[in-house]
């Protein structure tokens, strides 16, 4: 059964920064680039403990205006340029994968060919590489589509979800 439906700036704004949140592993990288920059720099300035200081917090800085001023840009910026996702979106759920389609796109993607899934808030995450992925709200099980059968699905086919 073929079911509709539509993601809003909002929405896809908030399904990007779920998508997007670090793991321990990645957030353990991050420290450990601060403490390296933070070292480097400290290095070539006094080492004073006013110097680490301020090397900390600019490195800090730069971090935050990245993830919380930069990536939000380019995301709405990807949301407003990609003119099918903002129109009315179709999903049904064959035998042999997952179809996903808009008025100008069709995407069938076989089990085989999604490496792994997730769900995260009230959305699901279908990834065909390490970083491609279809976004599903959940709400869509409201307009008659089968979620407790598609998760069944890629459990089955794909794994249980990252």
């Amino acid at each position: 059964m073929k079911t509709t439906y539509r993601i809003s700036e909002k929405e896809y704004m908030q399904a990007i920064n779920l998508a997007s949140k670090s793991s321990p592993r990645q957030i353990g990288l991050i420290f450990m680039m601060v403490l390296a920059a933070t070292a480097v720099l400290s290095f070539l300035g006094t080492g004073t403990g006013l110097d680490i200081t301020f090397n900390c917090l600019l490195i800090l800085t730069i971090f935050g205006v990245v993830i919380f001023i930069y990536i939000p840009h380019v995301a709405r910026k990807g949301y407003r340029q990609n003119k099918d996702i903002q129109g009315t979106l179709t999903i049904e759920l064959l035998d042999n994968g997952v179809e996903f389609s808009s008025p100008n796109t069709v995407a069938r993607v076989p089990w085989d060919h999604i490496v792994k899934w997730r769900q995260k808030g009230d959305w699901i995450f279908i990834y065909r590489t390490s970083r491609a992925f279809h976004m599903l709200p959940k709400s869509v099980a409201t307009n008659g589509f089968d979620l407790p059968l598609l998760i069944g699905r890629l459990t089955q086919h794909v794994g249980d979800p990252v």
